[in-house]
Order: C-alpha cells, then sequence, then structure tokens
C-alpha cells in the first residue's frame, strides 16, 4: 500500500516539480552548489532555493539553456524524466518500427461457394432422384424404408462442407479480415418473399388433401414429413431476414445463407417421402405435384440468396492503413 502511494505521488508530480528535481539530481552528480548555481545564473542564492522549491518563482527559459549549455545537456534532460526521455527518443527515431502482437485467423473462403450454387445443388438433386425411386418402390411396402431419406439432409449438408475452402492468416493483433457488401439492400426481397409464401400454401394443401383423401389409412411418413415441413417453413419465415444484408460479415455469420440451404434440404426430403404416395387416386398424385413445385420454389429461393451474398467480397483491415480487397491470388 505504502508503495502504491509514492508511486501515485511521483506520477502527479507537475512539470516544474520535475524541472526543479532533475536541477537538484544535476548539482549533486556535478558536486555543483546552490551559491555556485546562483553565480552562473548571476541571480542571489535566496533565489535560487526558492526557485528550486518551486515556491512561487521558477526558472526562466535563459536560465534553462545556460544550465543545460553548463552541464553539456538537453533542455528535454531538464524537463523530462529518463521514462519519457526515452518514449520521445523512440518514436523521433524514423527507424522506430513497434511490435506488434500478432495472431492466427482462420477464414472460411465463400466467394466461390456463392458465386456458383449449381456445384452446391448437384448432389442434392442426384440423391433426391435415387430416394424418390426408392421410396416409390420401398415405403409403400415398410415405413421403416423411411430411415433412408435421413441420408439425403446428412449428405448434403455434409458435402457442403467440401465446396468451400480455409485459409489461415498470420496477422497483426489490431488487423481484421471479413466480408464486405455495397449494396445492402436485397433487391430481390419481395420476390424471395412471394417464393417462401407460396411453399408454405403448398406444403399446408399437401397436408390438407393427404387428411382427405387417406380417410382411416393415412401414410404416417408424409404426415410427419409434411407437419415438420410447414412448422421449419415458419421457423426459417421468421428467423431469415433478408430486407438488408449487413454491410460487414465474418466468416461464421452467413445464417441467410444457411437457412436457404436448409429450407431447400427440407422441402426435397418431403417430395422424396411423398414419392411414396404413387397410385392411381388423383389426390395423391397432386400431392406429389404440388411437393415437387415447392421443391423447384425452394431451389429458386435458395439462388436468389446465393446471388445476393456472391457480392460480398474478402477485406483485409489492417491498423492505421487503408482497406484492401483479398483476391484468390491472396489465397494462396
Amino acid at each position: 500500500m505504502i508503495l502504491n502511494v509514492k508511486k501515485e505521488v511521483i506520477d502527479a508530480r507537475t512539470r516544474s516539480q520535475i524541472l526543479c528535481d532533475n536541477i537538484k539530481i544535476f548539482l549533486i552528480d556535478n558536486n555543483f552548489s546552490n551559491k555556485d548555481l546562483a553565480k552562473l545564473l548571476n541571480i542571489s542564492e535566496s533565489s535560487i532555493s526558492k526557485k528550486l522549491r518551486n515556491d512561487g518563482s521558477s526558472f526562466t527559459l535563459d536560465e534553462l539553456i545556460l544550465i543545460s549549455d553548463y552541464f553539456n545537456i538537453t533542455l528535454n534532460d531538464l524537463c523530462y524524466t529518463k521514462k519519457e526521455i526515452v518514449i520521445k527518443n523512440t518514436y523521433i527515431n524514423k527507424n522506430y518500427k513497434p511490435i506488434l502482437a500478432s495472431k492466427m485467423v482462420s477464414v472460411k473462403l465463400y466467394e466461390h461457394l456463392f458465386k456458383n450454387p449449381i456445384n452446391v445443388l448437384v448432389l442434392p438433386i442426384i440423391l433426391i432422384v435415387i430416394f424418390s425411386i426408392l421410396s416409390a418402390f420401398l415405403l409403400s411396402k415398410s415405413y421403416y424404408w423411411s430411415f433412408l431419406i435421413i441420408l439425403l439432409p446428412i449428405m448434403s449438408i455434409y458435402n457442403l462442407k467440401f465446396e468451400y475452402d480455409k485459409k489461415i492468416f498470420n496477422i497483426n493483433y489490431l488487423d481484421d479480415i471479413y466480408y464486405v457488401i455495397e449494396k445492402t439492400k436485397f433487391e430481390k426481397y419481395k420476390i424471395y418473399l412471394i417464393l417462401h409464401v407460396v411453399e408454405f400454401l403448398l406444403l399446408l394443401s399437401c397436408f390438407i388433401l393427404l387428411i382427405i383423401g387417406s380417410l382411416n389409412n393415412i401414410n404416417l411418413c408424409v404426415f410427419i414429413s409434411l407437419i415438420i415441413g410447414i412448422i421449419c417453413n415458419l421457423l426459417l419465415f421468421i428467423l431469415i431476414k433478408v430486407k438488408h444484408f449487413k454491410a460487414f460479415i465474418y466468416d461464421n455469420d452467413i445464417d441467410n445463407y444457411k437457412y436457404g440451404f436448409l429450407n431447400f434440404i427440407i422441402n426435397a426430403s418431403i417430395f422424396c417421402i411423398s414419392c411414396s404416395l404413387i397410385s392411381k387416386k388423383v389426390i395423391f398424385i397432386s400431392i406429389i405435384v404440388m411437393a415437387f413445385i415447392t421443391l423447384l420454389l425452394s431451389v429458386f429461393e435458395f439462388l436468389i440468396i446465393s446471388k445476393k451474398y456472391s457480392e460480398y467480397y474478402l477485406i483485409y483491415d489492417e491498423y492505421n492503413k487503408e482497406k484492401k480487397r483479398l483476391f484468390p491470388k491472396d489465397y494462396e
């Protein structure tokens, strides 16, 4: 506690006090008395004592120059503490380059992913064709085959991870890397909204037709998948906020893109399961057709989202320097 008080007192010294203390130190180091200093400055010894006590009187600039010349020092040596002089000399030195702490930043490179959404859809579309055929032949025999459909979202989401690369950048601690977009307004927001609403209405229609057409012999797989689809559609409608995109995002902040892809996968799963309804009943064929239309609309919805995300580009924000865009060649 005593040490802390002393430190606060020292730090609280005024510039005038620091000046007087420094002069006293130089007088002692050079065996120079107050009388000798008074003779040097051509003033009385009592005036010197008063100035050194910082008692309402201070040294003039001419007197400070005489003292610094006599002791072969600079005015800075008189006016500043040793610590302050070191700091000042450091910043004056043109060759001085501060050592900043660095950090390793792992960045997901999404630009290729955003600009080529078809690559993301290729595997899911192949799986949709395979599982819709299997559903038509197998689910009609046993509901246990419906567990195969789970592979569709699992494999599609897992494949998404291979559509982008990762790069580790070694940057200064105060630097940053993020994605930037120039136009934050989503121009196709109304189209996107209409697509999502129509998807919901189609799923709701499928659900109503299933109940009407099945009566006492309802297909549980299709029934459950439609309920899940309707709930997820409503939740995504609440979660997705795309009227205005963020001006800058980090690589883990692409929720709208992920929600759009998830909506597509859910509708794809519903279509595959609904293919088990293939029969001579027109009402069941209508459900399959509407499920397929819903799937197509979700594809368009995903393409619209991807198109907007493709406007994002990677920025390197270096501290106290102009921001610069990172191009693919910078990733290598």
